[in-house]
């Protein structure tokens, strides 16, 4: 069953570069974890076709990062989707990456989606502004929820669409 919440302001014209963070902690691991790779491999295909930049965040208790929009780093995604998730959830780490990279020529203003059960704790309250900040320049923060847990992120991202 898949449900969608959106809080969505005028979408922009042209599509830009994707961050996309995934959540690699032992909460995640089983069926989650599957739909996860899979929907990450569709994302990388469909950015690798539309020649949209893409920047891979993993994090569990600490966020790893991958520029894939070269072709070198393929093998470094292969690597990853054989990888079982495991330990905690530091989504702080994981927005501080993702802060980073917007701040970058090559993501200004990207899409943001964040996959994961959002089974972690609500950004700090200079985190949270950083990304009101962002989304007042157009960026949009997107989130595909795997379960059914309380999200409190409902009230931060621009969209969430859930997998139960």
């Amino acid at each position: 069953m898949k449900t969608e919440l959106q809080r969505q302001k005028e979408p922009r014209l042209q599509e830009g570069p994707i961050i996309m963070s995934i959540d690699t902690s032992a909460s995640m691991n089983g069926t989650p974890e599957k739909i996860a790779k899979s929907i990450m491999m569709q994302i990388l295909q469909m950015a690798k076709q539309k020649h949209r930049k893409c920047f891979l965040i993993t994090y569990s208790v600490r966020s790893q990062t991958l520029e894939i929009s070269k072709s070198e780093h393929w093998e470094e995604v292969k690597s990853f989707v054989k990888n079982v998730f495991t330990g905690g959830t530091d989504g702080e780490s994981m927005l501080a990456d993702v802060l980073e990279a917007l701040q970058t020529d090559n993501y200004l203003m990207a899409d943001v989606l964040v996959i994961s059960d959002f089974e972690f704790e609500e950004p700090m309250s200079n985190t949270l502004k950083r990304i009101q900040e962002e989304q007042k320049k157009g960026t949009r923060f997107y989130g595909l929820q795997i379960g059914n847990s309380y999200n409190v992120y409902e009230k931060i991202l621009n969209k969430i669409w859930v997998v139960k």
